[in-house]
């Protein structure tokens, strides 16, 4: 019996995206080859890069204009370029972008408008993720364990930590996010799915809300929530079920394992 796969996006979705049918045509006369865009392990993964530390910029005016994603790990840059290479054959432009409020200003930069606009049919948020209301996309909560592993696997290599708590004396694993205090249920509701995605490795959390704070740019108060991972069997099952991209917080990973073991 074959498994029937729907596509996270084919080509009547694309053109639907677009105002006029002729400029429709012409875009996937270019990019026609890369639909239908089935979910994969590698597309979770460059989504998971987009809600932490990527970014989609739209104009105004509706239009598109980038995808980047931001890092100040040369190898996690080559990884992400790695990545849109394989599901679009497609690289970014390695380059400064000037300074960023997490303080990282180099980038994969790739301006083509008509992957912003799939990747925005993969449920990538576009703009300021911080005032946008999004879910992980129901493509990677229904999908494969591998899916989901990818998605875990990349989302914690981004916004996650890993470190020894000398209060507690133990290690922890977190992982935060943010949002305008007006979207506190929404953040709630995507870290109680990381929690769920969680479990089926065998991987227990909790959440907690962090203090609310004032973002200066614009006044608003923002609200955060970290997700914590601390039990002895999670963390050796993140650590054989998940793990990191980042060779620091792998490093930090394999010294936990050795530390919880011996």
């Amino acid at each position: 019996m074959t498994l029937f796969i729907r596509p996270v996006v084919d080509a009547a979705q694309f053109a639907n995206t677009y105002v006029y049918k002729a400029f429709a045509d012409r875009a996937l006369d270019v990019y026609g080859k890369w639909l239908p865009l089935n979910p994969s392990p590698k597309l979770a993964a460059i989504v998971a890069s987009i809600i932490t530390d990527g970014h989609i910029q739209r104009k105004k005016d509706g239009r598109y204009t980038y995808v980047g994603y931001f890092s100040d790990e040369p190898q996690d840059l080559a990884l992400f370029n790695g990545l849109l290479g394989m599901v679009f054959n497609e690289n970014g432009c390695i380059k400064k972008w000037g300074f960023r409020v997490n303080g990282r200003s180099t980038a994969s930069i790739v301006c083509n408008a008509a992957m912003v606009r799939v990747l925005s049919l993969c449920g990538a948020p576009l703009g300021d993720k911080i005032t946008t209301k999004f879910p992980v996309p129901i493509w990677i909560k229904n999908g494969s364990l591998e899916i989901k592993r990818a998605f875990l696997r990349r989302s914690f290599s981004c916004e996650g930590s890993i470190y020894f708590s000398n209060y507690h004396r133990k290690w922890h694993i977190s992982y935060a996010m943010y949002k305008w205090e007006d979207l506190k249920r929404d953040l709630l509701d995507y870290m109680g799915t990381i929690q769920k995605l969680l479990n089926e490795f065998g991987i227990n959390s909790y959440v907690h809300c962090r203090r609310t704070h004032v973002r200066p740019k614009d006044d608003k108060a923002i609200c955060g929530a970290q997700l914590r991972i601390r039990s002895k069997e999670s963390i050796l099952n993140f650590a054989e079920n998940i793990g990191f991209d980042s060779f620091k917080k792998v490093q930090k990973l394999i010294v936990a394992v050795k530390d919880m073991t011996r």
